[in-house]
């Protein structure tokens, strides 16, 4: 019997953390099956997505945001012909729309999530990353047999595919540099207010710690066109940040630092990183997963950061202090930004909020990569508190029974 596996999902970070081993997964043990990622709206979406996740093998067919409105409409976006056996399974994007999806078409849904929903009622089957979880949402109401604790989703992707040796070989590194990694994210809002700070990091970096170099990795939603136009000089920036170049496949900086852009092997770059500098995100629990220590930076200055409606926050035009606010009302209920900090409910690896200037990040980077011993003990910390991979094999064995039996 044919099942559709319709996968609800909404930006970058989901699609390539999530949704992809998830698919593989289901694929793998559902010859006959379709996957259909449907990707919903979202403040954050690069306009991308639909072209990344048509390039993944274990995709059968994309549903554009439009297309989940005509569902939404009960209307049948063109080309689309749902089947009467299958399961709905949130992969991101607020938990309602796939709940929407899943009684338009009458297909049972399921949810991964690592936070508590109010929408739980509504789902079939939960899938949750720790027993914590599990409970909370057993206060909720949920029965426990409809709860499945199946771990980390993101460290199922997190598969470095090179050595050291031939990572540094391939990215031009020097063979026993040491080498700090910067993830701008992969939503251009994000990338256009960190980019010139971490450049302006590596600068001051650079001037404490001569022998070292650097990588930018970039995600596959980001273009060179737009790296060029995000390091162009300007008359201010938000945070104090610099200006800089594109040369071939290097970002150099005002004050003469080359910074290599990798695109396609950033696992292998975490893999050979003594530290790496982040913004908040799905991220930090794939570079937790390979042990390397990292700083999570983030700002009041930049986008708020809430996907689902809290998205038109970042429409009303918010300034100075007002927008400080805020972001700090948005903010208060997350105590810890890195998700490896939040699953040990303590601070890891270090938490910096910038914003004045790239000082406040360069000087915490300095002192951590003067420090073996505790960039050590974070590397160990990182690695006992993200546990061991196979969720999405979990996800995939569950969703299979349970669209059968629909």
């Amino acid at each position: 019997m044919t099942s559709d596996y319709i996968i609800i999902t909404n930006s970058p970070g989901e699609l390539s953390a999530w949704v992809f081993p998830v698919s593989a997964e289901i694929k793998l043990k559902d010859a006959n099956s379709r996957v259909i990622v449907l990707l919903v709206p979202c403040f954050y979406s690069t306009g991308r997505e639909k072209a990344i996740a048509e390039n993944c093998e274990s995709v059968d067919m994309v549903l554009e945001p439009k297309d989940f409105l005509k569902i939404a409409f009960n209307l049948t976006p063109k080309g689309f012909f749902p089947l009467k056996s299958g399961a709905v399974i949130s992969l991101g994007g607020d938990p309602w729309h796939a709940v929407l999806v899943s009684r338009r078409l009458k297909l049972p849904a399921l949810l991964y999530t690592m936070k508590k929903a109010d929408t739980c009622r509504y789902f079939k089957h939960i899938f949750v990353m720790q027993d914590s979880l599990k409970r909370k949402f057993m206060n909720l109401g949920v029965k426990e047999h409809n709860i499945t604790v199946v771990g980390d989703l993101m460290q199922d992707g997190v598969k470095p595919c090179m050595t050291e040796e031939e990572t540094r070989a391939k990215a031009k590194l020097s063979k026993s540099s040491k080498v700090v990694a910067f993830f701008p994210g992969s939503r251009l809002s994000h990338v256009r207010e960190s980019l010139p700070v971490f450049m302006k990091t590596a600068e001051e970096i650079k001037v404490e710690i001569p022998k070292i170099e650097f990588v930018i990795c970039l995600s596959p939603f980001v273009t060179f066109d737009d790296i060029k136009v995000f390091i162009a000089k300007k008359k201010r920036y938000n945070i104090d940040g610099t200006w800089g170049t594109l040369e071939d496949s290097y970002i150099v900086t005002a004050g003469g630092v080359r910074i290599k852009i990798e695109r396609d092997n950033r696992y292998d770059i975490i893999n050979v990183s003594t530290l790496v500098i982040t913004i908040p995100g799905t991220n930090t629990a794939e570079i937790a997963s390979l042990g390397k220590p990292m700083i999570v930076a983030f700002t009041w200055k930049a986008k708020v950061p809430s996907g689902g409606l809290g998205f038109l926050a970042n429409l009303l035009p918010f300034t100075g202090m007002f927008k400080k606010m805020i972001m700090t009302y948005m903010y208060r209920n997350v105590k810890y930004k890195g998700l490896p900090n939040a699953l040990a409910d303590r601070e890891i690896t270090p938490e910096v909020v910038v914003d004045e200037s790239s000082s406040q990040l360069s000087s915490v980077a300095i002192d951590l990569l003067r420090d073996e011993e505790r960039l050590s003990v974070i590397s160990k910390e990182l690695l006992a508190v993200m546990g061991g991979g196979g969720a999405a094999s979990k996800i995939a064995d569950k969703s299979i029974q349970i669209a059968k039996e629909s």
